[in-house]
């Protein structure tokens, strides 16, 4: 098992739907799950939940909090 596979099931397993990096305002949602993990990019993200109120740069958001429904 990959520590990319590892991370994946646990995040899934704890509710969460991706993971987000405030500094570079980047995310990625399980669908897409880790495209930068080559380079490194990942050494500063933390667990996150969708936000899919994308905007013109984004189609969907990876957030801190979980979105309210609504």
């Amino acid at each position: 098992m990959t520590v990319k596979e590892i991370i994946f099931d646990w995040l899934k397993n704890h509710g969460y739907d991706g993971l987000y990096e405030e500094k570079g305002c980047c995310g990625c949602c399980l669908a897409d799950f880790m495209p930068c993990d080559e380079d490194g990019g990942i050494l500063d993200c933390e667990p996150g939940y969708l936000d899919d109120k994308g905007d013109d740069d984004a189609p969907y958001y990876i957030r801190k909090e979980k979105p309210e429904v609504g």
